[in-house]
């Protein structure tokens, strides 16, 4: 098993990332969605374009969106900080066993 204190930086390192990628990943896609209801004529086709399935850059013609890529960031992110929690209440689980 892992020392229980490399494993509480394991944790504590994945969820200063996922943080800060939340943190980052937020305005991306606040202003792909801005950028997507700006280009369309009508607000019913901006919902209607954030709504299907056919990728925002298809129905732009935008080959790199913010959205897009808000998106996969807002992933990782929370991806990450759910693992870095996680990691966080095995260590801590394990050292009141241990303690």
């Amino acid at each position: 098993m892992l020392d229980p204190e490399a494993t509480h930086r394991a944790g504590a390192i994945a969820i200063v990332f996922g943080a800060a990628t939340v943190v980052v990943s937020l305005p991306l896609v606040i202003v792909g969605i801005a950028t997507v209801f700006g280009r369309t004529a009508s607000v019913a086709a901006a919902v209607d374009v954030l709504v299907h399935v056919v990728p925002v850059e298809a129905a732009l013609g935008n080959p790199r969106g913010r959205l897009p890529m808000g998106l996969i960031g807002l992933g990782v992110g929370c991806w990450s900080l759910g693992v870095g929690l996680w990691v966080q209440g095995r260590a801590e689980r394990h050292e009141k066993t241990d303690g």
